[in-house]
């Protein structure tokens, strides 16, 4: 075996318990969520399956139609609001202006230390 891929089964094996940690963390939180869905659970032991009750009464709710509406409306607006001002800010950026270096470090300067 060669010492590269020494190295990299290395890296692996010390890595494999963090990953594990936190598939488990990610699933286990995943599932209790989808567990107290289907209950009428207030957090606390005492709970009883109510089956789907739960989301036909979400889905025949006008607020929570329109607060997916807003939702969606507002998430599409501002990715295309964040993409529009970061791309007339890149184009300031690339331009030849005078003291381009000393504007890119003032501007830049937060970012790389963030």
């Amino acid at each position: 075996m060669s010492i590269k891929r020494k190295r990299n089964l290395s890296a692996t094996i010390a890595l494999l318990p963090t990953w594990f940690a936190a598939v488990v963390v990610f699933i286990g939180t995943m599932a209790w969520s989808i567990r107290l869905s289907f209950t009428n659970s207030t957090l606390f032991p005492s709970s009883t399956y109510v089956g789907f009750a739960q989301y036909s009464k979400l889905f025949a709710s006008a607020k929570w139609l329109a607060s997916l509406q807003n939702v969606l409306i507002f998430g599409v607006l501002y990715v295309a609001g964040c993409l529009v001002l970061g791309f007339l800010l890149a184009a300031a950026l690339d331009r030849k202006i005078r003291f381009e270096s000393a504007f890119r470090t003032i501007f830049l300067y937060p970012y790389a230390m963030s």
